[in-house]
C-alpha cells in the first residue's frame, strides 16, 4: 500500500517466506524521503540521491502482527505521517475475528530531518469483524474475492469538524448478505491515545459489499484550504442474481449515509487468477481521494474515486462526485 506524508513516500507490506504460506509472518514499512526546495521541480531529481530505509515486524500493541500497515495519502502538508493497520484474520488460514485498529505515526528524525522515524503502535479496540465470504455472481460459480478483513485504503486530512488531522479507512467484514464495509474516521492525536471519532457500515441484505475505498472532500491548493467534513466512499457490490456494479455512498458532516448510487453496472461476471481457497482476484483495491481543484466557494469539495468493473474483460473505472 502506497501513502505519502510531507517528507516521505511511504509502502505497507505484508510479507510472506514463500508463495505457499497462507498468512503473513509478518509486516513492514518502507520509507523514501522526498526532495524538499522552496523551488518548483521542473526536471526529475537523481534517483541515486533519494534516501531509503525498512522498519521491520510492524505489531499491535498487544505485540500481535499489525496486519496489511496501510500509509494515510496525506492532503494538508504536515511532518507527521500515519499508518493504520488491524488484527491479522487471513482466510485462509487464521479465520478468525478481530477487535483492533492500530495507528503508527512517523515523521522526520530531529537531529536527521531525512530520516524517517516511526513511533510506537497505538491500537484502538472496534465492534469485533470477521473475514468475509467470497462473493457471487450471477451465471456463474466463480466467486470473487472479498479480501480477509484488511484495511483497504486510508487518507489523512483536516476535518474543520476538529481542526486536527484526522484518517478515514475501511474494509470489508462479514455482515449484511455476506460482505459489508465497516469505515472509520480516526482521530490520531493525542500520538499515545488515538479514538474514534465517527464510524459506520455500509451493507445491503442482498449484495455483497466490497473492495471499497474512501476519502473526505478535503480542498487543499496554493489559493487555500475548504471542505473536508463529508466523505464519499465506492464499492463493488454483486450477489447470486446481479453482476458486480461499481455503486457509492457519501455522507456530510453529521448528517445520515446516503443511500446506493449505481455508478458503473459490468455488463457479465468477472475475476482473474481464481484459486479454490482464495476465489478470483477482484481489481485489488479501490482508490479515493480528494479534487485539489474543487472550488473553495462551493458547499462541499470533489472526490475522484477508482473501481473495478467488467464487459468480459476486468477493467478499471474512474470517476469524479461530490457528496
Amino acid at each position: 500500500k502506497l501513502g505519502q506524508s510531507k517528507y516521505f513516500l511511504l509502502i505497507g507490506v505484508n510479507h510472506y517466506s514463500s508463495l505457499s504460506d497462507m498468512h503473513a509472518d509478518r509486516t513492514d514499512l518502507l520509507w523514501i524521503n522526498k526532495p524538499s526546495r522552496p523551488d518548483p521541480i521542473t526536471t526529475c531529481p537523481d534517483a541515486s540521491k533519494f534516501g531509503t530505509g525498512k522498519f521491520t515486524d510492524l505489531r499491535n500493541e498487544d505485540g500481535s502482527i499489525a496486519f496489511t500497515p496501510v500509509p494515510a495519502i496525506q492532503i494538508d502538508p504536515s511532518r507527521r505521517g500515519w499508518v493504520v493497520a488491524s488484527s491479522d484474520i487471513e482466510c485462509p488460514d487464521i479465520c478468525g475475528s478481530g477487535t483492533q485498529l492500530t495507528v503508527f505515526e512517523v515523521k522526520p528524525k530531529v537531529k536527521h530531518p531525512k530520516i524517517a522515524n516511526l513511533g510506537p503502535p497505538h491500537t484502538m479496540t472496534v465492534g469485533t469483524y470477521m473475514t468475509p465470504p467470497n462473493a457471487p455472481q450471477m451465471g456463474t460459480t466463480k466467486v470473487l474475492d472479498t479480501l480477509d478483513g484488511r484495511l483497504e485504503h486510508a487518507v489523512s486530512a483536516i476535518d474543520p469538524r476538529t481542526g486536527l488531522n484526522m484518517i478515514w479507512t475501511a474494509h470489508s467484514v462479514a455482515g449484511g448478505a455476506g460482505a459489508q464495509e465497516n469505515w472509520y474516521e480516526v482521530q490520531p492525536t493525542p500520538k499515545d491515545s488515538p479514538s474514534i471519532f465517527q464510524s459506520g457500515t455500509v451493507k445491503d441484505n442482498n449484495l455483497y459489499v466490497f473492495n471499497g475505498a474512501m476519502s473526505p472532500d478535503r480542498t487543499v491548493n496554493p489559493s487555500g484550504t475548504a471542505h473536508g467534513s463529508a466523505f464519499i466512499m465506492g464499492f463493488t457490490t454483486s450477489s447470486s442474481n446481479s453482476f458486480p456494479a461499481i455503486q457509492m455512498v457519501s455522507k456530510i458532516g453529521n448528517g445520515a449515509l446516503s443511500g446506493f448510487v449505481v455508478v458503473k453496472q459490468s455488463a457479465t461476471s468477472g475475476g482473474v487468477i481464481c484459486q479454490p481457497s482464495i476465489g478470483c482476484r477482484w481489481g485489488d483495491y479501490g482508490g479515493a481521494t480528494p479534487d485539489p481543484a474543487s472550488s473553495l466557494s462551493a458547499q462541499t469539495g470533489d472526490v475522484w474515486l477508482t473501481n473495478e468493473w467488467t464487459n468480459g474483460q476486468d477493467q478499471t473505472w474512474n470517476w469524479q462526485a461530490t457528496p
